[in-house]
């Protein structure tokens, strides 16, 4: 089912994902988006990307938060790389949250699924549903929006649209989609192939008691692919939602952390915490 390839970098330091989403500037050697926080000149982890795309040692993280100290914004916003050793000082403000990672043996074979996701997958397919490629980015995007409608999650769909396409047009990933016994969407997934890992990035689904099989099948299919590709890391993408965390860490995916690091000038800062509070918490 999966014919796809391994992107040379990383997908969020491509420039057409910059393009895509129509940062001003189109890029920023940091890997940044120009970008407004209620009203305040910032730099931002491009739009929809989970982190910016870069390799760091211990040395070159050092190099990276000098140059970003040298940006002339009056706020920054950064999503460091999973896995990567932040301690930068005050007045950076460090957020530490969370991934999830499947990882491979050093043949790149993929653990068994446990015996529960198992049963699931043999279910799912009891109960008619089907999953294959879909390249479609209406039936993509309209499963995405059912999702976040769902749970109160702000997404620009005008925005969405024209990032989805360009990934569907890639190599460089796979799209999968289940439907039911009658021929309706039920969840789709789409997972980015980085140079040496797969990525879950998008997925969505409708309401439906068949939902939670739907995305079991579709994850396994992910996991495939990212086999295919000889990668070695299945990145589950993070959630800051406690029971998708639990969900994906029933697949046997172990956490791996990841950092937000915040900057903001003083003038700003005030103002800031009253209209935006979440960059001032812990996490």
């Amino acid at each position: 089912m999966n014919s796809a390839a391994a992107h040379p970098h990383s997908w969020f330091s491509d420039p057409i994902w910059f393009i895509a989403v129509r940062c001003q500037n189109e890029r920023n050697v940091a890997g940044l988006c120009s970008a407004r926080i209620t009203g305040v000149r910032a730099m931002i982890t491009p739009p929809w990307a989970l982190h910016v795309g870069k390799i760091f040692t211990s040395d070159s993280i050092e190099a990276y938060r000098h140059e970003l100290e040298d940006l002339p914004a009056s706020a920054i916003v950064c999503d460091l790389p999973p896995g990567t050793t932040c301690d930068w000082p005050a007045p950076w403000l460090l957020q530490e949250r969370h991934t999830r990672w499947l990882q491979a043996n050093d043949e790149a074979v993929f653990p068994e699924l446990p015996k529960h996701r198992r049963k699931q997958l043999r279910k799912a397919e009891q109960t008619g549903l089907k999953i294959s490629t879909c390249l479609e980015v209406k039936r993509v995007l309209s499963l995405h929006q059912q999702a976040r409608e769902r749970k109160s999650i702000a997404s620009n769909h005008r925005t969405l649209e024209p990032l989805l396409q360009t990934i569907l047009n890639s190599p460089y990933q796979s799209s999968f989609i289940v439907t039911d016994s009658e021929g309706n969407d039920v969840a789709n997934a789409l997972f980015l192939h980085d140079s040496d890992r797969t990525i879950y990035a998008f997925g969505g689904q409708k309401r439906s008691p068949q939902s939670s099989l739907a995305t079991v099948m579709l994850i396994a299919e992910g996991i495939k692919a990212a086999q295919s590709l000889g990668h070695k890391i299945f990145d589950f993408g993070g959630s800051q939602d406690s029971g998708v965390d639990q969900f994906y860490r029933e697949f046997g995916a172990k956490k791996v952390p990841r950092f937000r690091a915040i900057r903001v000038r003083p003038l700003y800062r005030l103002w800031l915490n009253l209209t935006r509070p979440d960059l001032f918490s812990s996490r």
